[in-house]
């Protein structure tokens, strides 16, 4: 498992290069994401998930600024 973390961007970009190495490895891949809403519709997750990979989304899609932190918690932890 790899959780990345951090301030600003490149976490996003990192996790789907480590993704299409292990997937060049025949290593199965699932990618869990919080922070992105459902509507995210970004080229990484269509050509992921073409070529197998289970993408999950938990969460509401919060952001550090949410309004509603304790709701978008809330959700996380139903995940």
């Amino acid at each position: 498992m790899l959780l990345n973390t951090g301030d600003r961007k490149g976490k996003t970009t990192a996790a789907m290069g480590v993704a299409v190495h292990a997937l060049a490895q025949m290593w199965p891949v699932c990618v869990v994401q919080f922070l992105k809403s459902g509507s995210w519709g970004a080229g990484e997750k269509a050509i992921l998930r073409t070529l197998g990979v289970e993408w999950v989304k938990g969460g509401d899609g919060f952001t550090w600024a949410s309004p509603r932190m304790t709701a978008s918690q809330h959700a996380a932890l139903a995940t």
